[in-house]
């Protein structure tokens, strides 16, 4: 395994259970530290952090802005980010039902943050959800989208994405599931794992996807990438706006 991307997990990411049951992964206060730094905050934001969980980055944030709005698809995850509020000083933060695909919000805002989110939205519904983000935003707006994904091109650089590939597999997979079912099917070392093969064997809504996949879909709504910061080959945050 390589030290540098396991200090990169034990830094920004950390595993839990959440509070609806699930097996997750959670934005870690130094992850939450990068966030504000890149995004250069203004006290006058309005600020969307889309996915919000249990509320470490609407938390984190509100400090720096006028206001957050903490969209949630999960009824559970809901209340425990507004009983974490309630032991804070922070009131600048609301937090309400919805989703990327589903926002449940009518208004413009500053920004739109996301952490350890996007990924999970199925890929029939990610050009739809980066539409409701444009929509969401005021013309001059950025959406600051940190997540995991292939920041290189996976089929051309197929030694890179053969270590990536097993590494996310042994580190993201519940143990049970990875010893069980996949790393008997990784036993074979000299075996090079394609892009190709993730494609053939994994359904659509579980494969990794790349910054090339991204720029596809920014491109036919209109946003580009405006400025990346890459912790690893499959992790870091992106700046994206509109186009012009």
């Amino acid at each position: 395994m390589n030290k540098d991307w396991d200090w990169i997990f034990e830094t920004y990411v950390r595993r839990f259970t959440s509070p609806d049951g699930r097996d997750t992964f959670e934005t870690s206060d130094e992850l939450v530290k990068r966030i504000i730094l890149f995004s250069d905050l203004s006290p006058h934001d309005t600020v969307i952090d889309m996915g919000c969980g249990w509320g470490n980055v609407s938390l984190g944030i509100a400090p720096f802005v006028e206001k957050v709005i903490g969209i949630e698809p999960n009824d559970t995850n809901i209340q425990s980010a507004k009983r974490t509020m309630q032991q804070t000083s922070v009131r600048n933060v609301e937090y309400r039902k919805g989703s990327f695909e589903a926002p449940g919000y009518a208004g413009k805002v500053d920004k739109i943050i996301s952490s350890l989110v996007f990924h999970q939205v199925k890929k029939n519904k990610r050009q739809q959800s980066l539409a409701n983000v444009k929509n969401l935003l005021q013309p001059d707006g950025s959406f600051i989208l940190c997540d995991t994904l292939m920041f290189f091109d996976p089929r051309e650089e197929r030694e890179k994405f053969n270590a990536v590939y097993r590494y996310l597999l042994a580190v993201t997979t519940p143990s049970d599931i990875y010893d069980n079912h996949i790393k008997p099917y990784l036993a074979d070392t000299g075996y090079m794992y394609s892009w190709y093969d993730m494609e053939k064997y994994t359904p659509e809504d579980y494969r990794y996807y790349s910054k090339g996949e991204l720029e596809k879909q920014l491109l036919e709504i209109g946003m580009e990438i405006k400025r990346i910061e890459e912790f690893s080959p499959f992790f870091g945050i992106f700046k994206i706006e509109n186009i012009g």
